[in-house]
């Protein structure tokens, strides 16, 4: 017999690469996936809502929803017209939902995929303290414990808000540690041959970023960093919200990285482990970084995966990089560890474990250590 999970979520357009393929991760052998969202139903009350939702609560093992379910503030990035005109319908289903997952003893997986600046609801706190929801997210082995302490000076963290970090140290056996991953598609094939750069360097100006702009510009290496084409579409899409627009730019941003010999990540002051850190070796090339907080956890280790920018800092010669046998082991064994470990492959398999634990009441937690994912 299939267990069966239902996703209780809205339903937005393609925003982010992982929220689009997180759905994925559920398409398990014995499992079989349902969906009921506002945005696909016709709207009902909140009373009506809570009491279909008790009616058919019995036929499933799973409860699933991700911190998009709390963006209530985000109208305009429904353009649905139907859905526009009756938005205080479809906030009083919303709140159906939340009325039901508060009063259920089934179990809820929570997917929070937010910015740590910015806790989307003070809802997401108080539903997740529930004894029966447990929470993908980046396991606390990739916080920091002097996490407060190293935002300053990067203005874009002056608005950081640790209330989520601090809830996950307060409860590890609810987190499954599953730190970003890659869907199979984006994996590109590594091609040494058809390199036009030495080195990208793309994202947001972060202090480790411009530091290690300005350690290569001296130097006679060809190199990109944000380019017109990526950044006016950036700038375009902020006001017409386009499916096209997003897949354009996710096509210019992972050519020029696999174009690049090697690609530079941080995580900010933060030291937190971001997308671009899976991207880069799927993508092909050669990740050079400052590294997360916990990098040897997820499996990263210098000078075969990936290189660490502090060690080059040290010894001033970053041309002992461009041997072709070192950086050509490390981009194909980088590459490696993302599919092996951190692909929707990877992740569907640690999940298939994790329910199975869930449904025999054995769970107790997850985390990365040396490159495994364990169990408390």
């Amino acid at each position: 017999m299939k267990n069966k999970i239902l996703f209780l979520d809205f339903k937005f357009e393609y925003l982010n690469p992982v929220i689009y393929t997180f759905k994925k991760l559920f398409v398990i052998k014995n499992f079989k996936v349902d969906y009921f969202t506002p945005f696909e139903n016709k709207p009902m009350s909140k009373d009506k809502t809570y009491n279909y939702l008790k009616s058919i609560e019995s036929q499933y093992s799973f409860f699933v929803l991700t911190h998009q379910f709390f963006l209530t503030n985000k109208k305009l990035s429904f353009k649905n017209s139907i859905i526009q005109s009756n938005w205080n319908e479809y906030l009083d289903m919303h709140s159906g939902i939340i009325k039901f997952l508060q009063n259920s003893n089934k179990n809820i997986i929570f997917y929070s995929n937010f910015d740590y600046q910015e806790l989307p609801d003070t809802k997401i706190l108080t539903l997740s303290k529930k004894k029966n929801l447990y929470l993908i997210t980046p396991g606390v082995e990739f916080f920091s414990p002097n996490i407060k302490k190293l935002k300053s000076g990067e203005n874009a963290l002056r608005k950081t808000d640790f209330r989520w970090i601090n809830f996950l140290r307060k409860n590890p056996k609810k987190i499954i540690s599953f730190p970003n991953w890659i869907d199979n598609s984006e994996f590109k094939k590594i091609s040494f041959k058809n390199k036009k750069y030495d080195f990208s360097i793309l994202g947001i100006n972060y202090i480790a970023r411009v530091k290690f702009y300005n350690f290569i510009k001296k130097k006679s290496y060809k190199y990109i960093t944000q380019f017109f084409s990526y950044k006016f579409l950036l700038f375009l899409n902020r006001y017409i919200k386009s499916k096209n627009i997003i897949y354009f730019l996710r096509e210019i941003f992972s050519k020029k990285i696999s174009q690049s010999v090697f690609s530079f990540s941080c995580g900010s002051k933060l030291k937190i482990l971001v997308r671009k850190f899976l991207e880069i070796p799927a993508f092909g090339s050669c990740l050079i970084a400052d590294p997360f907080y916990g990098h040897e956890n997820f499996g990263f280790i210098h000078k075969k995966n990936f290189i660490d920018v502090n060690k080059i800092y040290k010894t001033k010669n970053i041309e002992s990089i461009f041997h072709k046998k070192l950086y050509k082991k490390i981009t194909i064994e980088g590459q490696n560890l993302i599919k092996k470990k951190h692909s929707v492959n990877a992740r569907r398999n640690q999940l298939t474990d994790v329910l199975k634990l869930i449904n025999q009441q054995k769970f107790k937690g997850s985390y990365w250590s040396k490159g495994k994912f364990l169990f408390r």
